[in-house]
């Protein structure tokens, strides 16, 4: 599932016409987060209740339903079938998009512009010290590992806030009641007012046992019952995950996704990016304390969610406007990859090795080191792809990204 993600992204990128490119890539957003919603559900009814097996089962289903149908149903892009040379494959891919948009027109053929510098290819061009693309490159994995690790950082530190939370009121509630019990005790009659018993009479020793046979030897299955036994309190997963207060925190991303899509266009990429990577930053540093208000938590929780979630909408459509056709699929793997690496190093940081204060600040200022990287990247809203790629339109020709005008659909190209 990871390594298919950018790909269909892109490709919806490069079909989309320039003006509101951003907003509409921003739409798919919201099927992530009913997915994090669709994982918090299946852990509350199934992860206790019948073992972590069916809830990984579970949780799978949706991945193996996208890729089958991003195997059989998602089409090849015209943009990187016109720069493989397959541009009667491009052509009826577009046509094909035409009559399913309901347009009359039907193009004839495909233009591929001049080239501005030769194809080294790949991640080779990307790190060349000659390549124009090596200064973006970098920028970019550090706005990747930094969204990588603070937002999956965000994501893994909740559960075990929430956790110590719910432990806390727990210990709380169990020293009321131990008081509540002990004052009763203390109002009950004094022991002295009962009557004095008489000692027992003194007893003669009792003989000697006889000594004990030593035991027996274990079972040599022992080992097996042991790790039967290890099996099977760990398929019991007794999780003590406050679901309703994470459910509200990963709602709270639908609202990321909201905001990210309303100043997306107006701010532009890179602005978008830097405000909500600082909320980020700071959302993260208030979580570092642990003597927060429950309430508190929950809405300060709800907004660090909010703005990694949007912070990394930005993040999602900036990229692919940065590269050109020829390394727009081999960068987006590059950065998803440095992503995962920052999540993989997010569950080191939230582990019991750091204490949360030390946690929050780090994830703290990595979460703001992105969003000064992003900041300092190409703004690209309101650029055409044809300007970073090697497909573009002209007169008469077919726009793949769908912006071409009536008058040129009429110029002698388009049936």
């Amino acid at each position: 599932g990871v390594a298919g993600l950018p790909v269909g992204f892109d490709i919806l990128a490069e079909a989309l016409p320039t003006e509101g490119r951003g907003k509409f890539l921003l739409y798919i957003e919201y099927f992530w987060t009913l997915g994090s919603l669709f994982v918090n559900a299946c852990a509350w009814i199934f992860l206790e209740s019948y073992g972590w097996q069916i809830f990984t089962a579970l949780a799978a289903v949706p991945t193996l339903l996208s890729s089958v149908a991003g195997l059989f149903l998602l089409p090849e892009s015209p943009r990187w079938l016109i720069e493989e040379g397959r541009d009667k494959e491009a052509l009826t891919i577009v046509n094909q998009w035409a009559t399913r948009n309901g347009s009359p027109h039907r193009f004839t053929s495909l233009i591929e512009p001049h080239r501005e510098h030769h194809k080294v290819g790949g991640v080779k061009e990307l790190c060349s010290s000659r390549g124009r693309l090596r200064r973006t490159t970098i920028l970019m994995l550090m706005v990747w590992f930094g969204f990588g690790l603070s937002y999956y950082g965000i994501v893994s530190l909740l559960p075990r806030i929430f956790q110590a939370e719910a432990s806390a009121t727990e210990t709380t509630t169990q020293m009321v009641v131990a008081s509540t019990t002990a004052a009763a005790l203390v109002e009950e009659p004094s022991l002295a007012a009962w009557p004095t018993i008489a000692p027992l009479p003194t007893m003669a020793p009792l003989p000697a046992f006889p000594t004990v046979a030593p035991l027996m030897a274990l079972p040599t299955d022992a080992p097996a019952m042991a790790t039967a036994r290890r099996l099977e309190h760990a398929a019991s997963c007794k999780a003590s995950f406050d679901f309703k207060d994470i459910s509200i925190a990963s709602a709270s991303e639908i609202l990321g996704v909201l905001f990210a899509v309303a100043i997306i266009d107006r701010w532009g990429r890179c602005k978008t990016q830097g405000f909500f990577y600082a909320l980020g930053a700071i959302t993260a540093f208030i979580l570092s304390f642990r003597s927060i208000d429950f309430t508190v938590l929950t809405v300060v929780s709800s907004v660090a969610r909010l703005s990694q979630m949007a912070a990394s909408c930005a993040t999602w459509v900036h990229t692919p406007e940065l590269f050109p056709t020829a390394v727009r699929a081999e960068a987006h793997a590059l950065m998803n990859v440095m992503s995962k690496v920052g999540a993989f190093l997010s569950q080191y940081l939230v582990s019991d090795s750091f204490s949360q204060i030390a946690c929050g600040l780090m994830m703290a200022a990595i979460s703001l080191s992105a969003g000064i990287s992003a900041m300092m990247l190409q703004e690209t809203a309101g650029v055409d792809l044809a300007d970073m790629s090697d497909v573009s339109s002209e007169e008469g020709d077919s726009d793949l990204g769908g912006d071409s005008s009536d008058e040129e659909r009429e110029s002698g190209r388009v049936e």
